[in-house]
């Protein structure tokens, strides 16, 4: 029986759902931009059996096991394959196939499986009852090392426990049984249900409501436990901000009198030794205002990155942040503390053309002080740059605060203080 209109339809609106309930649920939200990056398939090839990842962006569902999975158990199977994906597993996996053989793809895929399926755990979702998969406990009686130790490693490291173990025994066959999930091309007759960029589309506060509810009706009970594992040195790595953002701060506060000083003051108490010595306040470094360009030619992989640096920039500067999506209008500013708060911002925006002044103005209506820091994401391709009022309105702000431009594809002609540099996706 072939995949239908009706089946595509409702495996569509289960990805909305779980699409819904990444974004806001606080420990998953990192998931989100993914869904505007992939596309997720149907088929009924029995070369699928469950789930896959495909080449660098594709998912694939086999419709019969999606329609026997429950509720709390089809954003487990989902985000175990955007996991694949985002940890560049593919490559790696079809590398190994090719040069060393299937025995070889299973061991890779087992140590991959284990080490994603434990971190889902971890982040709160539910372990599966419809089907069994691979944890970090069924690897570790096979390799003899403890899960705690597992945890730390990388999925390269726990194959080459599974590799040496192998080949101490001289199996033949994979120790662990398993259904593999990394492959290297889409089943013939697979029909799309997902296509990259939906992910975008305006979700109303009713809708959230109603899909958190839908996916999470059998997923309550106590949370397994927060944060990556082992995994988090993989995921680190794609998410972390490439720009050293401590070391930019430390070179401007050095240049601002009053950022991070200390002042005794007898107007606060002493906590310790109230009658013998003053209080102190501790001088806030200035805000920093972020203006990230979401225009139509910035890609999901831009917009990816331009968070991870917002998120860096939070971090490292020790004072407030705020956002400011623009295209050809701007919206904000948005205080933003957690990458939570980033996401959030940057979906107010609407994508359109590439126009900086309306940004330009949003923020000096902000009246901003002397020294704020002001950092802008973009691609480069600004249409306004050389008209004469943005170029004045640019150098205006420049005067006043220290402004950095960071383009991901050309430097444009900018004033003398506007600083610039180009950043590599």
């Amino acid at each position: 029986m072939v995949v239908t209109d009706k089946d595509v339809e409702r495996v569509r609106r289960d990805i909305e759902d779980i699409v819904r309930f990444a974004a806001y649920k606080e420990d998953l939200n990192f998931f989100y931009p993914l869904f505007s990056y992939v596309e997720i398939y149907v088929t009924d090839d029995p070369s699928v059996p469950t789930a896959a990842a495909v080449n660098k962006n594709i998912v694939v569902v086999n419709r019969d096991f999606w329609y026997k999975l429950k509720d709390f158990e089809k954003p487990f199977t989902i985000l175990h394959e955007l996991m694949h994906i985002m940890l560049k597993h593919n490559d790696r996996a079809m590398e190994i196939l090719r040069e060393k053989g299937a025995l070889f793809h299973e061991l890779w895929n087992i140590a991959a499986d284990g080490l994603i399926n434990d971190s889902l755990l971890r982040l709160g979702l539910v372990r599966p009852e419809t089907f069994k998969p691979i944890y970090l406990d069924t690897i570790s009686n096979y390799v003899k090392v403890p899960p705690s130790s597992l945890r730390t490693m990388s999925t390269e490291q726990i194959y080459s426990l599974l590799v040496r173990q192998i080949r101490r025994l001289g199996a033949k066959t994979s120790p662990i049984p398993v259904v593999k999930d990394i492959l290297p091309r889409l089943p013939r007759g697979a029909r799309r249900a997902w296509q990259g960029g939906e992910a975008r589309k305006a979700i109303t506060k009713k809708e959230i409501e109603e899909g958190i509810k839908r996916v999470a009706r059998e997923a309550e009970g106590r949370m397994a436990g927060r944060g990556l594992s082992g995994v988090a040195r993989e995921i680190d790595e794609l998410l972390r901000p490439k720009i050293n953002w401590r070391a930019f701060f430390r070179t401007l506060y050095s240049s601002v009198a009053s950022a991070g000083r200390v002042l005794t003051t007898w107007s606060r108490i002493h906590r310790r030794l109230p009658a013998l010595y003053p209080g102190y306040i501790r001088l806030k470094p200035p805000p920093v205002y972020v203006l990230v360009d979401i225009s139509g030619s910035i890609s999901d992989e831009e917009v990816v990155r331009f968070s991870s640096e917002v998120l860096g920039i939070v971090r490292e500067h020790g004072g407030t942040v705020y956002v400011i999506p623009w295209s050809d209008g701007a919206w904000g500013p948005f205080e933003v503390k957690t990458r939570t708060d980033i996401i959030k911002a940057i979906k107010a925006g609407k994508t359109g053309g590439t126009v900086l002044r309306p940004a330009l103005v949003l923020l000096e209506k902000q009246r901003v002080r002397p020294n704020t820091f002001v950092v802008i994401f973009t691609d480069g391709h600004i249409f306004d740059i050389n008209e004469p009022d943005t170029r004045r309105l640019l150098d205006r702000i420049s005067r006043k605060c220290y402004v950095i431009m960071v383009c991901t594809d050309v430097i444009p002609s900018l004033p003398p203080r506007v600083k610039a540099f180009k950043y590599k996706v």
